[in-house]
Protein backbone atom coordinates (compact mmCIF):
# COMPACT_ATOMS: atom_id res chain seq x y z
CA UNK A 1 0.00 0.00 0.00
CA UNK A 2 2.57 2.49 -1.14
CA UNK A 3 1.98 5.72 -3.02
CA UNK A 4 2.86 4.07 -6.35
CA UNK A 5 0.59 1.01 -6.13
CA UNK A 6 -2.19 2.29 -3.84
CA UNK A 7 -3.69 -1.19 -3.53
CA UNK A 8 -7.30 -0.98 -2.44
CA UNK A 9 -7.11 2.79 -2.83
CA UNK A 10 -4.97 2.91 0.30
CA UNK A 11 -1.58 4.50 0.98
CA UNK A 12 0.02 3.55 4.28
CA UNK A 13 2.70 6.23 4.36
CA UNK A 14 3.45 8.06 7.60
CA UNK A 15 1.18 11.06 8.09
CA UNK A 16 -1.33 9.75 5.58
CA UNK A 17 -2.47 6.31 6.71
CA UNK A 18 -4.66 7.32 9.66
CA UNK A 19 -7.11 9.35 7.58
CA UNK A 20 -7.34 6.50 5.08
CA UNK A 21 -8.04 3.83 7.71
CA UNK A 22 -10.24 5.11 10.52
CA UNK A 23 -13.98 5.39 9.79
CA UNK A 24 -13.33 4.91 6.07
CA UNK A 25 -15.40 2.45 4.00
CA UNK A 26 -13.55 -0.63 2.75
CA UNK A 27 -12.84 -0.71 -0.99
CA UNK A 28 -13.34 -4.47 -1.35
CA UNK A 29 -16.66 -5.18 -3.11
CA UNK A 30 -17.79 -7.89 -0.64
CA UNK A 31 -16.93 -5.70 2.36
CA UNK A 32 -18.53 -2.67 0.75
CA UNK A 33 -21.75 -4.62 0.16
CA UNK A 34 -22.16 -5.03 3.93
CA UNK A 35 -20.94 -1.49 4.76
CA UNK A 36 -17.71 -2.52 6.48
CA UNK A 37 -15.32 0.21 7.53
CA UNK A 38 -11.56 -0.29 7.46
CA UNK A 39 -11.22 0.57 11.17
CA UNK A 40 -14.09 1.15 13.58
CA UNK A 41 -12.70 2.81 16.73
CA UNK A 42 -13.38 0.69 19.80
CA UNK A 43 -14.67 -2.22 17.72
CA UNK A 44 -11.98 -4.50 16.29
CA UNK A 45 -14.62 -7.18 15.58
CA UNK A 46 -16.31 -4.77 13.13
CA UNK A 47 -13.07 -3.51 11.53
CA UNK A 48 -12.28 -4.86 8.08
CA UNK A 49 -8.58 -4.44 8.85
CA UNK A 50 -8.87 -7.16 11.50
CA UNK A 51 -10.62 -9.43 9.00
CA UNK A 52 -7.77 -8.94 6.55
CA UNK A 53 -5.18 -9.69 9.25
CA UNK A 54 -6.88 -12.74 10.74
CA UNK A 55 -8.66 -14.43 7.85
CA UNK A 56 -10.79 -12.60 5.31
CA UNK A 57 -14.14 -14.04 4.36
CA UNK A 58 -15.25 -15.22 0.93
CA UNK A 59 -14.52 -12.64 -1.77
CA UNK A 60 -12.73 -10.36 0.74
CA UNK A 61 -9.31 -10.91 -0.79
CA UNK A 62 -6.23 -12.52 0.66
CA UNK A 63 -4.68 -12.49 4.10
CA UNK A 64 -2.49 -9.46 4.80
CA UNK A 65 0.30 -8.70 4.45
CA UNK A 66 -0.03 -10.03 0.93
CA UNK A 67 2.30 -12.85 0.00
CA UNK A 68 2.95 -13.87 3.61
CA UNK A 69 1.51 -16.27 6.16
CA UNK A 70 0.25 -13.23 8.06
CA UNK A 71 1.50 -11.28 11.04
CA UNK A 72 2.59 -12.83 14.31
CA UNK A 73 -0.18 -13.12 16.91
CA UNK A 74 1.61 -10.51 19.04
CA UNK A 75 1.57 -8.02 16.16
CA UNK A 76 -2.13 -8.60 15.52
CA UNK A 77 -2.82 -8.09 19.22
CA UNK A 78 -1.09 -4.68 19.13
CA UNK A 79 -3.41 -3.62 16.30
CA UNK A 80 -6.48 -5.10 18.02
CA UNK A 81 -5.61 -3.24 21.24
CA UNK A 82 -5.10 0.04 19.35
CA UNK A 83 -8.56 -0.32 17.79
CA UNK A 84 -10.16 -1.35 21.13
CA UNK A 85 -8.68 1.74 22.76
CA UNK A 86 -10.31 4.02 20.20
CA UNK A 87 -7.86 3.93 17.27
CA UNK A 88 -6.38 7.28 18.24
CA UNK A 89 -3.74 8.87 16.01
CA UNK A 90 -0.22 8.29 17.21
Amino acid sequence: HRRVSQRGGLVLDAGRSYTQLVNVPAENDAAKAVNKLRVVPGQPEKSFLMDKLTGPGPDEGSLMPSGTDGLAASQIEVIRTWIQQGAKPE
